[in-house]
């Protein structure tokens, strides 16, 4: 599946694209807009948090920083144990898990703002109050979907997200 995005002038406009793209295939939950707050979008799914920011980026951060410093803090209890205190290895796991699971939460607080770097070229047409609409579709099909909603809607600036290519080391 590749992610294609429509910036639309307004709600009205992305309805229209909508039932546009019903028309010729595409599922409704393969849609989905971002929009201010301020724009009512009744005829697609709002985009999700973990769509629209780092939020799921935040929580696998979090896991690892947080289980290696629960690792770290269970190595140094078990090293430097208090007096007349025998730790064992059940601790050091315990605390691997446990700065885990409070990493995972903080990471996905703190990351739940910060909006996705794939929206961020949209981020200022959408605080002028355009619509962006994120559009899942079969590879063979991007054109197709593209050309359809161009030749109907030729107000509508599309873009085609690449997915990331592995990065080699230099």
């Amino acid at each position: 599946m590749r992610r294609v995005y429509f910036l639309l002038p307004n709600a009205t406009m992305t309805c229209q694209v909508a039932t546009d793209l019903e028309g010729i295939g595409i599922r409704p939950e393969h849609m989905h807009a971002v929009a201010t707050h301020m724009t009512d979008l009744e005829c697609v799914h709002q985009a999700t948090i973990l769509q629209t920011s780092q939020f799921a980026r935040g929580v696998v951060l979090g896991l690892l920083v947080g289980g290696l410093a629960g690792l770290l803090g269970g190595w140094l209890a078990m090293t430097f144990p208090p007096p007349n205190l025998v730790i064992g290895v059940r601790v050091l796991v315990m605390c691997a898990v446990i700065g885990a699971m409070l990493g995972a939460v903080v990471g996905g607080v703190v990351s739940q703002d910060r909006l996705n770097p794939e929206l961020l070229p949209y981020e200022g047409a959408m605080l002028r109050g355009m619509v962006l609409l994120m559009v899942d579709v079969p590879q063979k099909e991007v054109e197709s979907v593209t050309n359809a909603v161009q030749h109907h809607h030729p107000e509508a600036i599309h873009h085609v997200a690449i997915p990331e290519q592995p990065r080699t080391a230099v």
